[in-house]
């Protein structure tokens, strides 16, 4: 199963002398094998108690963000989507079969 992050918008606030601190994260996570694939999407909140470890939205990547996401949802809710999509994706039927009219 592969998984593909994608990051939809980024809310951001400015804190004290921090600029555009990311404190909530739209997302999309989609398993794919094969042919079929299945998705998930939400909404998390990041915590912005910590600044200490900072990133310079200029700098931001979509991998941090993604790693912040997991992180926010903790390893247990993140094991559990991934069941889901991984149950979705065994329930998912791809038989396809080509048939002429009238035969």
């Amino acid at each position: 199963m592969n998984l593909i992050w994608t990051i939809g918008t980024v809310k951001t606030l400015d804190i004290g002398e921090k600029e555009k601190v990311i404190y909530s994260v739209e997302w999309t996570l989609r398993a794919e094998e094969g042919e079929k694939y299945a998705e998930r999407s939400g909404t998390q909140a990041l915590s912005t108690e910590d600044l200490s470890s900072f990133t310079e939205w200029s700098s931001v990547t979509s991998s941090q963000v993604e790693t912040w996401v997991q992180n926010a949802m903790g390893t247990e809710v993140f094991n559990n989507l991934k069941l889901s999509l991984n149950k979705q994706l065994n329930e998912t039927m791809t038989t396809v079969t080509e048939r002429t009219l009238g035969t």
